[in-house]
């Protein structure tokens, strides 16, 4: 613990020093100069600081003015060493930030007893700090940790959906990615791009209380079914409505939005103007080549359909587009999704 001792009569700098170095075999360096140890301090921060109050050009007060206003020496402990009896003096020294005082001229077992005080105090200090910067550490690395989990709880309950529905995880991540494009086109934030990309896989979260018979019909549905089907909108809303967490509030505004519903969600993030104007966005990445649809290319080949799975045989007129992907990219998919924004 480096110690600092300003003071302009040598005779007075050298007495401080010999009696603090009999108590202490940490470094201390001793200046006559306030102005070149006030430099130096700039360059070290010293754990303890003595400090004369008559001085030339700056006197102790200025001194001690100077080093509080520095962020390395808000807690440091500064000791005035004044001949000076004057109420006046000391209460100046004590408003510019002065720890305690010490009278010239000074009795060597007081200093020690005074010494031995600061240095407990600056240890308490330091190790305060350490434990403050480590606390700090564990709550950003538990908090990495949760958002992982929560993006890895989200995924799974949206494969579930998915599944369900008779989709794969390509749907989920394409309709994600593309929320996310649109976010980063109107100019939000990262916090809410995350959100948004991790709240539009749950778009279809209502869909748990449709009827398989209905959710699963293969073929075309009917007028009264598409009013049924319709119906997943207010029920993936009411299902996480009364969660206090930002990530729900945000999959609510994208549930009850996403068909377009008459039931708009009871409270949303952004406006709906900043929504709108979100059609305009340009979803391609750079770089990217557009996949070729049947929209894109009227004279397109017809598209082979692989052979049928029990899944895909359940859903009848299941596009072939949603096949399962292969074990090793579907892994790498998620890699991405999970390391994304952590």
């Amino acid at each position: 613990m480096p110690l600092l001792i300003i003071d302009d009569s040598r005779s007075s700098l050298l007495a401080i020093e010999t009696a603090v170095r009999q108590f202490v075999t940490d470094e201390v360096e001793t200046y006559t100069s306030p102005v070149r140890a006030l430099a130096r301090a700039e360059a070290v921060t010293f754990d303890i600081v003595f400090v004369d109050y008559m001085m030339p050009v700056l006197n102790g007060v200025d001194v001690i003015k100077t080093l509080r206003e520095r962020p390395e020496y808000e807690n440091v402990p500064i000791v005035m060493v004044t001949s000076e009896r004057e109420r006046s003096i000391r209460l100046q020294a004590l408003e510019a930030g002065a720890t305690d005082f010490l009278n010239k001229p000074f009795d060597p077992l007081e200093l020690r007893a005074r010494l031995s005080n600061l240095l407990a105090l600056r240890q308490a200090q330091l190790a305060l700090a350490d434990k403050a910067d480590n606390l700090d550490k564990a709550l950003r690395t538990a908090s990495k940790r949760a958002d992982m989990r929560e993006q890895e709880i989200i995924w799974c309950l949206a494969q579930a959906m998915a599944w369900r529905d008779g989709n794969t995880g390509d749907h989920i991540e394409r309709v994600a990615g593309v929320a996310e494009l649109i976010a980063e086109g109107i100019g939000l934030d990262r916090i809410r791009r995350r959100n948004i990309y991790l709240a539009t896989p749950l778009h279809d979260i209502g869909k748990i209380g449709i009827p398989d018979a209905l959710l699963l019909k293969p073929g075309k549905l009917e007028p009264h079914e598409i009013e049924k089907m319709r119906e997943h909108v207010p029920i993936g809303v009411n299902i996480l409505r009364n969660s206090s967490a930002e990530l729900a509030r945000v999959a609510v505004a994208i549930i009850g939005g996403h068909h377009r519903s008459p039931s708009k969600p009871a409270s949303s993030p952004w406006p709906m103007s900043s929504m709108r104007s979100a059609r305009s966005v340009p979803i391609r990445r750079p770089g990217r080549s557009r996949r070729p649809t049947a929209r894109s290319s009227p004279a397109a080949a017809p598209i082979s359909t692989p052979p049928a799975s029990p899944l895909s045989a359940r859903n009848g007129l299941r596009s072939a587009s949603f096949a399962r992907p292969r074990g090793r990219m579907r892994r790498k998919r998620r890699a991405r999704r999970v390391n994304r924004f952590s």
